[in-house]
Order: structure tokens, then C-alpha cells, then sequence
């Protein structure tokens, strides 16, 4: 069951590998070990993305999600959540991909994670606008540069965050004289 050979291959790039590794894996798994199932079923709803099969990818993200709560892995939930959201937003469904950044949001911070806080909430940001909730997204996108701001991260860092955040915004503000 500690055999991650689906996730080597995945960080590789052989998709097709990771696929297959990871469906052997779960079969060898038992369902007491929700952690090392939802770390599988994650590869293969991120290969699954990658090969342009969303559906299939969408049922593998939502059994994963069940999984990592049951193993109470907040930082996996954030992947989790984060990474079934960038799916949902690049297929164009962004009114149901902000739920899943929401949830991401409050668990970075509970996790001390704030670089996949500013990820999260430069997304969410984005999803926010593209179903016009324009005053949401700019206070999401202002909550990002406060987090931006703080004297911990580097500014090489931060610079891209900022410019992707400040960009967001500026959009909001064109929003707002439309």
C-alpha cells in the first residue's frame, strides 16, 4: 500500500503510466487507509485532466475529496479543492468551481499555507468575475494582496502574485465604469 509509483510517473509526465500504476495501487489498498486512496485517486483525476477526459476526471476528484476527509488531510482537501476548481474553471464552469476554492481559502490559512492562500484566492478571484460578482472578486483579490504583503515572502517571490493579483483588480475597476 506504500507503493507510490503513480505519483513518480505522474511527476514525470508518463500520464499513461501513472494511470495504470495508480489503478493497480488502489486495488491493493484496504479501505482503511482513506489517505493512500485519496492520493491515488488524486493522480488519477489530475491524468485524467491531462488527457483531456473531464468527466471521468470529475468523479476521481470527488471520490478523493471523500477520502481525504476521512483521513482529516487538510492540506490534501486544499489540493484537492484547489485542483477540482482549476477543472472546473478550464472547463468553463465556473459558477461551480468558486464552492470549491471557498472551501480551499479558510484551509490554507488553518494550515499556515499562504502561497496556496494567494493561488487560491487569484482563482477564485478570476472564477468570482467570470460569473460577475464583481465586488466579491475585488475584496478576494484585496484579501490576496494582504497576504502578498506580508514581509516573509521574497519579493522574487511575490512579484508574478502581485501582477496577476493587480491585473484582476484592474479588471474589477473596469467593471465598475461599465
Amino acid at each position: 500500500p506504500n507503493n507510490e509509483r503513480s505519483q513518480c510517473h505522474w511527476l514525470l509526465g508518463d500520464v499513461k503510466i501513472a494511470m495504470t500504476c495508480a489503478h493497480e495501487e488502489l486495488a491493493d489498498i484496504p479501505e482503511t487507509m482513506p489517505l493512500q486512496i485519496a492520493t491515488r485517486r488524486y493522480v488519477l483525476a489530475r491524468t485524467l485532466h491531462q488527457m483531456g477526459k473531464g468527466e471521468a476526471a470529475y468523479s476521481e476528484y470527488e471520490q478523493a475529496i471523500v477520502k481525504a476527509r476521512q483521513a482529516q488531510d487538510l492540506r490534501l482537501l486544499v489540493t484537492l479543492y484547489h485542483g477540482f476548481g482549476n477543472l472546473l474553471m478550464n472547463t468553463r464552469q465556473a459558477d461551480k468551481a468558486v464552492s470549491y476554492f471557498d472551501r480551499a481559502v479558510p484551509l490554507c490559512y488553518r494550515i499556515g499555507d499562504k502561497v496556496m492562500a494567494i493561488y487560491v484566492q487569484m482563482n477564485l478571484g478570476h472564477c468570482l468575475l467570470q460569473c460577475d460578482q464583481v465586488e466579491r472578486a475585488e475584496h478576494t483579490l484585496r484579501a490576496a494582496l494582504i497576504t502578498l504583503s506580508d514581509k516573509s515572502f521574497s519579493t522574487h517571490q511575490t512579484n508574478m502574485q502581485r501582477c496577476v493579483v493587480e491585473q484582476l483588480l484592474g479588471d474589477c475597476a473596469r467593471r465598475h465604469h461599465a
